[in-house]
């Protein structure tokens, strides 16, 4: 029973992001989705518990039917207006890689005030100009590298980086290898939106190592101290 409250939980919110959320972090989260897919799979099939693999796959084509049936009435109207619509044939990479999160704007991560104005020296909109984190959230994300994380987390982080590298359009190759070789990469501009991917991933990292130093986990403990003092 919990499995089925889970599958429709989900369900629920893949519908509902797909039709109310920014389309970018819709096509990345279905990456997502699929590169954890993959991960669970391989995982299950190289430990030969084949009972739990089955079931795996059937709770996500369960998913993937439950969300197709919500989302057909999105899929309804898209085909409707698909001709009237330039984007959904794609866009020009200049228009991809306008407004990003620009190097300069990287000063809001120990000054979140730094980057609210003279946005002609961070050349970008105010609103892609700050990922702000806290200080204190950043050093313990920095100390948390020397230890060892739980394979899902350095899936998340990794797959955060990547994005957060898209994030600065033009100034890096990323957003246009993306554009050029990922499949609905060419649907979306405001590449800046893509640096909110690696938050996440920073801030439980930075939560492992303070849940250790407040516990006092040996081994744990001595890994983060040496790190956290530099």
């Amino acid at each position: 029973p919990s499995d089925y409250r889970n599958i429709l939980i989900l369900t629920i919110f893949t519908f509902l992001l797909i039709s109310g959320g920014y389309q970018a972090l819709s096509i990345v989260s279905g990456y997502l989705l699929m590169v954890f897919f993959l991960f669970y799979s391989i995982r299950k099939l190289l430990s030969k518990d084949y009972t739990s693999f089955f079931r795996f796959i059937k709770a996500n084509m369960i998913w993937a039917l439950l969300t197709t049936a919500l989302c057909l009435v999105i899929i309804a109207s898209e085909r409707g207006i698909f001709k009237y619509v330039e984007r959904l044939s794609g866009m020009s990479l200049e228009q991809a890689q306008s407004i990003p999160f620009t190097p300069r704007s990287l000063i809001s991560l120990l000054v979140p005030y730094g980057a609210v104005k003279n946005m002609d020296f961070f050349r970008t909109d105010i609103s892609m100009t700050n990922l702000y984190m806290g200080i204190f959230m950043l050093v313990f994300f920095m100390a948390g590298i020397f230890i060892k994380l739980k394979p899902e987390l350095m899936i998340l982080l990794i797959f955060g980086f990547v994005f957060l590298l898209a994030s600065f359009g033009k100034y890096l190759p990323v957003r246009k290898w993306l554009y050029d070789y990922v499949p609905l990469m060419d649907l979306f501009r405001l590449p800046g939106f893509l640096r909110v991917l690696i938050v996440i991933p920073i801030m439980v990292t930075g939560g492992i190592v303070v849940d250790a130093l407040l516990k006092g986990t040996g081994k744990l403990q001595k890994r983060i101290l040496l790190p956290f003092s530099v």
